[in-house]
């Protein structure tokens, strides 16, 4: 496309995208760190042809466009979204799901410059997809999930497996009292299972209710109705441009992954890729 009609349709104020890349105004579809690598660009590839500097019609800040109040709201529903469906995928033990979602969950640790849960997300991805083999790949991604009551969707994850035999393990050490010594400890860390099933039989001859390790809401529907209810009266889904947001969060981007560089996101991505290669190549 001709630098001149392209600029009637696009206009000099989207000559960048929304990671702030310096678009070719040819129309090439390149995409550019700095201004000047775009006009040389331009001049090489394109004979020169530069589009002229339009300026761009009058319009308001973003600061008084945005509605801060909409932005934060529409942040928090999103991202629980996200944790419900990985709390839900958990609970069903669906291994296929709960991938997708660390897929999903992958950009936004990055983008929050969470280190060690990208690291760790992105190895794992890189694990069932290609450095193990089918049967290791295959176990990995299903044997993360273990259902202790047998019934449908109350699976829970092997780590809060692990903390609730490392609840037992510190009942069991405290009982032992003077008798602890390290054999002791260790004869009772690899019979958890037996010892955990030993004292559910005794509870249930004694008809002793197992407590429900779990936090409950006294009147959860009462909440549900009084959040819904401070929802509609400040009208947070309602987009209204220019509305302020909380007094902790005055300035809230809607999108969870606004900070993103895809671009350094993606080299991180293969950086990454090459030192596992090398590694597992040794």
């Amino acid at each position: 496309m001709h630098p001149e009609l392209l600029i009637a349709v696009v206009g000099p104020w989207d000559e960048r995208d929304s990671e702030g890349y310096w678009r070719c105004r040819a129309g090439c579809g390149l995409v550019f760190k700095a201004k000047a690598t775009r006009n040389l660009h331009e001049k090489k590839k394109h004979d020169g042809l530069v589009a002229p500097d339009v300026p761009p019609p009058p319009t308001e800040s973003k600061s008084h466009k945005a509605d801060y109040l909409f932005n934060y709201h529409s942040a928090k529903l999103t991202f629980g979204l996200v944790l419900g469906d990985i709390n839900d995928a958990i609970r069903e033990g669906d291994g296929d799901r709960l991938m997708d979602l660390y897929k999903m969950a992958l950009p936004i640790y990055y983008s929050h410059g969470r280190t060690k849960y990208q690291y760790t997300t992105l190895l794992l991805l890189v694990k069932t997809e290609a450095l193990l083999s089918k049967v290791q790949a295959f176990r990995l991604k299903w044997n993360r999930f273990c259902n202790t009551r047998g019934k449908k969707g109350h699976n829970i994850s092997l780590d809060l497996r692990l903390e609730q035999f490392n609840n037992l393990l510190k009942a069991f050490l405290k009982v032992l009292g003077s008798n602890l010594s390290q054999s002791s400890a260790q004869r009772v860390a690899c019979c958890l299972d037996v010892l955990e099933a030993l004292l559910e039989s005794i509870d249930k001859d004694c008809n002793l209710q197992k407590e429900v390790k779990q936090r409950q809401c006294k009147n959860k529907a009462e909440s549900v109705l009084q959040i819904a209810k401070d929802l509609v009266e400040k009208e947070a889904f309602v987009k209204t441009p220019g509305r302020k947001g909380h007094n902790s969060f005055p300035k809230f981007n809607g999108n969870i992954i606004s900070k993103l560089d895809y671009r350094n996101f993606f080299k991180w991505i293969l950086k990454k890729l090459k030192i596992w290669e090398k590694m597992y190549e040794n």
